[in-house]
C-alpha cells in the first residue's frame, strides 16, 4: 500500500525492534521477502516462546514515520525446537517446524505466537 520505499522502511524499523529485543548470542536473518528468523542458542521451547511474546509486543507497539503518517506493523510468530542443530537435515526440520507453527499463528488470526 505504501509501495517498496515504505515496506523497505518497516522492514528496516521492524529488524531494529526485533534486534534490540534479543540477546547477543541470538541472531536475526531475513529468509524471504516478509520473513524473518530469529535463532535462538541455548533456548528451550518455553523460553523461546517467551521471547517471541516480547518481540511480538514490541513490533504491536511500533510505530514507523511516513510521508503524513504512521505505519503501523503485527508480526505472527511460530516457534520450534530441536535439541542439536549439528546438520544440515536438523536445520531444516527446526525451519519447517517454525514455518508450521507460522501458519497456525496466521490461521489463529495473526498477531501472535504458536509453538510446534
Amino acid at each position: 500500500a505504501h509501495g517498496n520505499a515504505g515496506g523497505d522502511l518497516v522492514l528496516q524499523r521492524l529488524a531494529q525492534a526485533i534486534n534490540s529485543s534479543l540477546r547477543r548470542s541470538d541472531f536475526l536473518a531475513r529468509v524471504g521477502g516478509e520473513e524473518l528468523v530469529a535463532v535462538l542458542p541455548f533456548t528451550n521451547l518455553a523460553g523461546a516462546r517467551v521471547a517471541a511474546e516480547r518481540i511480538r509486543r514490541e513490533v504491536e507497539e511500533l510505530r514507523v514515520p511516513w510521508r503524513d503518517t504512521e505505519l503501523r506493523v503485527t508480526v505472527s510468530i511460530g516457534c520450534a525446537e530441536v535439541e542439536h542443530v549439528g546438520d544440515v537435515e536438523a536445520a531444516r526440520l527446526l525451519l519447517r517446524h517454525a514455518d508450521e507453527a507460522l501458519y497456525a499463528a496466521k490461521a489463529q488470526g495473526r498477531n501472535c505466537v504458536q509453538t510446534a
